[in-house]
């Protein structure tokens, strides 16, 4: 990513940039073409520790008007049973975790999904962020890492948003959600097109001619 070749120059290494492969365009057409949503906000992650994942049920406490979804492998139980805790003394009854769902049920909530909230700082790049936009999804990301600096260009309300801490995520989302449905459409009509960018054939395309450079 942009992110991480920024920071290998900080080193003095000089990188060119290759973004990770994406079935952005296989998600795209299961989902199809004009999803209908819902008031949805979705997390795709690896259930553990480090990746911020307690905000989810502490913004779905002051977020009644939506449902919150964290959907992951169990990568760590003890955190997972804590993540349960949490949302039992914040009453956010409005949140759930779904553990190793199979990928058509995946795609399937995606598609129904408004928002897709990546609580991760310093991501390398985030190909869960990209997949969820293929799926209609208004990406929201930490205004750190590969998710903002390559996913989102760096820019606001273009592809999606970025928050800095919990207090502007809320009032990001609660915007969001109030927003009519015209501008909504529109929003996520251009995060489904910059999704396909990083398609995999894109990637192959772009590996290929990376490869015949050096052996030219």
């Amino acid at each position: 990513s942009r992110y991480v070749a920024g920071l290998l120059e900080d080193l003095g290494l000089k990188a060119q940039v290759l973004h990770p492969p994406v079935r952005a365009w296989k998600i795209y057409n299961i989902v199809g073409e004009n999803p209908s949503k819902d008031n949805l906000v979705v997390t795709v992650s690896r259930i553990d520790s480090g990746k911020q994942l307690w905000i989810i049920p502490f913004v779905a406490s002051k977020i009644k008007n939506a449902k919150f979804i964290l959907i992951g492998s169990l990568a760590n139980r003890a955190y997972y049973e804590y993540l349960l805790r949490l949302s039992r003394i914040w009453k956010a009854d409005n949140f759930k975790i779904l553990v190793d769902l199979p990928s058509e049920e995946l795609y399937r909530i995606l598609g129904k999904a408004l928002i897709y909230l990546h609580t991760a700082h310093h991501e390398p790049f985030g190909i869960a962020v990209v997949e969820s936009m293929a799926a209609g999804c208004i990406p929201v990301v930490h205004r750190s890492g590969g998710p903002y600096i390559d996913i989102l260009g760096g820019v606001e309300g273009l592809y999606g948003y970025s928050f800095g801490d919990v207090n502007e995520l809320i009032d990001l989302l609660r915007d969001l959600l109030s927003r009519k449905q015209e501008e909504l459409r529109e929003l996520v009509g251009r995060a489904r097109r910059r999704a396909l960018l990083f398609d995999e054939r894109n990637f192959m395309t772009k590996f290929r001619s990376i490869v015949e450079r050096f052996i030219a």
